[in-house]
């Protein structure tokens, strides 16, 4: 069925396919925003229920994990046992997405070691590893030699906006969101970090 629907559509532009070690980079970077997805979820919804009982966490990762290990030692809190050890059991899990997402840090800070093409892309202002790894990805040695520009990579990892021409007259719409809104954000993000550390040089 596939080689019938592969047949009918002889215009289809087909892309290289990722080599085992961008395969793996790329599995890396899922990991460990699940874990980051996991992480966030977590500890919103633990600050949550400590605010049911009028327990601010503040804002910073020290001031959450102490709030929490103060709540468990308080013994005139008035919690019962079966809560205290749900909520024990909830802090290790934090810590312990926290301590996976410092391993992939890691792991991804020794493949951009491994991978010298990578590695350049970090000599861009605003490029940081998470940057690095996913506009090498994005834009591998194999995809390069198709670009006849500058404004065709821009295209492929979504931040141009979309044109729509008729009769001579060109007219451009929205960045589209539906392509890459990872990178595109991770973009952004070291784009205004850029931007702020300009903004303090001395001229």
């Amino acid at each position: 069925m596939a080689v019938l629907q592969a047949s009918l559509l002889p215009d289809v532009h087909f892309i290289t396919a990722k080599s085992i070690n961008e395969q793996q980079a790329q599995s890396m970077l899922k990991l460990r925003e699940h874990s980051v997805k996991q992480k966030v979820a977590l500890k919103n919804q633990l600050t949550g229920l400590l605010r049911e009982f009028n327990i601010s966490s503040g804002r910073s990762i020290s001031q959450f994990v102490g709030t929490i290990q103060d709540t468990l030692e308080d013994a005139e809190n008035g919690f019962c046992d079966a809560f205290r050890k749900m909520l024990k059991v909830s802090l290790d899990l934090y810590l312990t997405l926290t301590e996976a997402i410092a391993a992939y840090d890691l792991a991804l800070a020794k493949w951009i070691d491994d991978t010298p093409s990578c590695k350049k892309l970090m000599r861009l202002e605003g490029v940081g590893i998470l940057n690095a790894i996913h506009l090498f990805i994005n834009l591998s040695s194999g995809e390069l030699a198709r670009f006849k520009a500058g404004k065709d990579a821009a295209d492929c990892i979504g931040l141009t906006p979309t044109q729509h021409s008729s009769g001579g007259k060109v007219s451009l719409g929205k960045i589209s969101r539906r392509r890459n809104t990872t990178l595109r954000s991770l973009l952004i993000t070291g784009a205004m970090a850029v931007i702020q550390q300009v903004v303090k040089r001395v001229p």
